[in-house]
């Protein structure tokens, strides 16, 4: 499917997308002012993010892909222990602003324990306010995908005031991609208020929950089958 996805790697290559992401964390700044101004809880200030296409480009990694190179833990755990990653624009003045303004920064991620410490590193090296392991939430072995128990934790010690991700179950389970098109479009209108003031999303047409829903959650379908599937959805909104 890597070939489906070209003009969408190239657009998060783009200026625009860059000017979009300046003004993803300009607004995750005010909004962060503005639970400072109004805060009466006791408990620290948090700021939940996710990594990857959030505050950490992979693009680099996908061209390799596009270029015919097979994706592989080993080849994966490579690319983020080298120097390619690079962090997107915007997002570390911002985080390093919630640190210096009194708030945490907490990393929620579904990459593995197996390269914790290769991300910790390099959320280090790339100058994102990392101290240390227990800032950052991998996904344990054996573990579902879901972010819901992690961020319960963050929120049981801390007054949990913004969170950015690139997927909507960054922020919530309630928009799980079971729901299909329809169901995930109403629960999003659920959380409307919320949509630029607590939760901040940063576009990623490379890959996502949003591709489950755009096949009908449908398994083990060959290019084809996508191909037709997605064509049938796009008529179907003539």
């Amino acid at each position: 499917m890597l070939e489906q996805n070209v003009s969408g790697t190239l657009w998060l290559m783009s200026s625009e997308n860059r000017a979009n992401s300046y003004q993803a964390f300009n607004l995750a700044k005010m909004m962060f002012d503005k639970a400072m101004d109004e805060n009466k809880s006791k408990k620290k200030l948090a700021v939940i993010v996710d990594i990857d296409d959030t505050i950490i480009d992979s693009t680099s990694y996908t061209c390799q892909l596009m270029g015919g190179k097979e994706w592989t833990t080993q080849a994966w755990e490579e690319w983020i222990a080298s120097d390619a990653p690079k962090a997107i624009p915007g997002s570390v003045g911002f985080l390093n602003y919630v640190v210096d303004n009194g708030g945490e920064v907490f990393y929620i991620t579904n990459r593995w324990p197996g390269i914790k410490g290769y991300t910790l590193e390099s959320l280090k090296q790339l100058g994102f306010p990392a101290k240390d392991e227990k800032y950052l939430m991998v996904r344990e072995d054996g573990t579902p995908s879901s972010k819901e128990s992690r961020r319960n934790l963050v929120e049981k010690d801390h007054n949990v005031v913004l969170l950015m991700g690139d997927n909507l179950e960054d922020f919530s389970d309630a928009f799980s991609p079971s729901l299909g098109l329809e169901g995930r479009a109403k629960a999003v209108d659920e959380f409307k208020e919320k949509w630029g003031k607590k939760f901040i999303v940063l576009p990623n047409p490379m890959y996502g929950d949003w591709e489950k829903t755009m096949v009908n959650n449908k398994k083990g379908l060959s290019l084809e089958q996508t191909v037709e599937i997605r064509r049938e959805i796009l008529l179907q909104n003539q």
